[in-house]
């Protein structure tokens, strides 16, 4: 059976009711309302802080914040989507790795707190495939050399060095005024030294280990190409430390206990949001008009959309426009590709008596097999020791990601199974009984225009800051506003809390008599 990410989640549509919080605040007794817009991870951390702001002030009378959250799918939780196998096993479609799963990451209290079950994925415990063949058909591979894998590191640690330095430079060019950005895989391939002689000097084959190479470091964790990321604030985001771990019930156990107690209205399509000016008397400040007619009056709006849905939709939804200076970011900032095809067998083929692998890599040899049209999962994987049901996740990105996401379902598992086959034996494939698959297609998805965000050529982090910038009762949260940690969702749980944070203080300041 195959499932899209779109499915409801075992959530009813429920009617508009908003939820009420106390908060501290002088002033009009009548309730402050806010809209938060999707219900993603961002959007239900506004929603659960406005709900339980966690300040006392018995000096003054309380308040009510109602809070409404509208989300246009027919589940919660955006870019997480946690489906089931007929055998009760859960598999992330969306977003599935905890990164950083360390104390000081926010994810992990919320672990705690719902006495919930991460399990590490151990990278190194691999097996490597070389991928040949032809643009259409994946031929029989053989596992990559040990002393090959360890002579392209070589090549890629002297590549990196080089630029590491020429990234240092370039920054510190950049604080003294603009500089001119390129491609990262422009830079890469401008950079030679004695110890490395430059990408384009190798031999094909050396060539084809070191982009493979490249992509692991860029296109897996950005779901963007080099020639996309910036050269100059490639990776200037932070990480935690730990590792990384996947959740053995699935992340919609974090969607869960950010829901508790919050009414979200589903179904509920945004057709438009208006913000009107500081000195429009005592009505709303904004309004959320919904396809249906419905019309939600607030003195504050969230808007969590993804940064795909506001680069497609943002001239049509707000009123008055929005500042040029964030849609000047909006049009800098990338969104990246990742779909996922998950298959669940009735027996696991790819693992032996000595080797469990965690992973499975693929890494061209033929140049033919680097054409998104080829559609190569670069590397997948196994849940086995995640959920102890025999599936393996493959991942495809950027480009050949795009075209997985617009075939069609039967056509991309055959895909799939073809490129097993050429690691495995086909006839153990085939009697390892392919019992359910479930397709991603995000690329595809109105609600998502893509994974997550990266900084492309000409942006920069202040293209993020400019995104979050509130634009007078409009405050915006999601992955793509945060600086330090943008494509994860960490990062869209604290650009929830930072946005719930900002309206709380100017709640907390009109209350003591400030302006707004």
């Amino acid at each position: 059976m195959l499932v899209s990410p779109y499915r409801s989640i075992n959530v009813a549509p429920l009617p508009v009711r908003s939820s009420l919080s106390r908060m501290a605040l002088r002033g009009t007794s009548r309730a402050k309302r806010v809209v938060v817009i999707g219900a993603g991870t961002a959007g239900l951390t506004v929603a659960s802080c406005l709900k339980s702001p966690g300040r006392k002030q018995p000096q003054a009378p309380q308040q009510d914040i109602e809070v409404t959250v509208v989300e246009a799918r027919g589940r919660l939780g955006g870019r997480i989507c946690t489906e089931h196998f007929a055998d009760g096993s859960a598999v992330d479609l969306g977003a599935a790795w905890v990164h950083g799963a360390c104390r000081s990451n926010p994810i992990m209290a919320i672990v705690k707190a719902s006495g919930a079950k991460l399990v590490e994925t151990d990278w190194e415990n691999d097996i490597h495939f070389e991928a040949v063949g032809t643009e259409t058909e994946p031929h029989q591979s053989k596992q990559m050399d040990e002393v090959e894998l360890k002579r392209s590191y070589k090549h890629f640690e002297a590549l990196w060095q080089l630029f590491r330095m020429k990234q240092s430079a370039d920054r510190r060019e950049a604080k003294k005024g603009p500089i001119v950005d390129q491609s990262l895989m422009t830079t890469l391939r401008g950079l030679k030294s004695k110890a490395f002689r430059g990408i384009d000097e190798l031999d094909k084959r050396s060539q084809l280990l070191l982009l493979s190479a490249i992509s692991g470091e860029t296109e897996h964790d950005y779901a963007a190409t080099p020639d996309e990321l910036s050269s100059t604030w490639w990776d200037i985001d932070d990480e935690f430390d730990g590792g990384h771990a996947l959740w053995k019930a699935g992340y919609q156990q974090l969607i869960e206990h950010l829901a508790e107690g919050i009414t979200v209205v589903l179904d509920a399509q945004v057709e438009r949001i208006e913000w009107f000016a500081a000195d429009a008397g005592d009505g709303p400040a904004c309004a959320v008009s919904l396809r249906d007619g419905r019309r939600l009056e607030a003195d504050f709006c969230v808007c969590t959309l993804p940064l795909g849905v506001l680069q497609r939709d943002q001239a049509a939804l707000f009123r008055p426009p929005l500042p040029e200076a964030k849609l000047q970011a909006l049009g800098r900032l990338g969104v990246g590709i990742l779909e996922k095809v998950a298959l669940r067998f009735e027996r696991c083929f790819w693992e032996s008596k000595d080797v469990k692998p965690h992973c499975i890599y693929r890494t061209p040899t033929s140049e033919s097999r680097t054409l998104p049209a080829a559609c190569e999962a670069p590397y997948w994987v196994s849940l086995r020791p995640v959920t102890g049901s025999n599936v393996l996740v493959a991942y495809f990105v950027t480009g050949a990601g795009r075209v997985m996401a617009r075939l069609p379902e039967e056509e991309a598992v055959s895909r799939v199974l073809a490129l097993l086959k050429s690691m495995f034996s086909p006839v153990e494939v085939d009697a390892a009984n392919l019992l359910e698959a479930k397709k991603t297609a995000w690329a595809e998805d109105e609600w998502s225009c893509g994974g997550y965000s990266f900084l492309a050529v000409g942006a920069t982090a202040q293209d993020r800051h400019a995104l979050a910038e509130p634009v007078g009762p409009l405050h915006f949260a999601g992955e793509a506003t945060h600086d330090r940690y943008p494509a994860t969702v960490h990062g869209a749980l604290l650009s929830g809390r930072r946005a719930a944070s900002e309206i709380l203080a100017k709640l907390s300041s009109e209350a003591k008599g400030y302006p707004k």
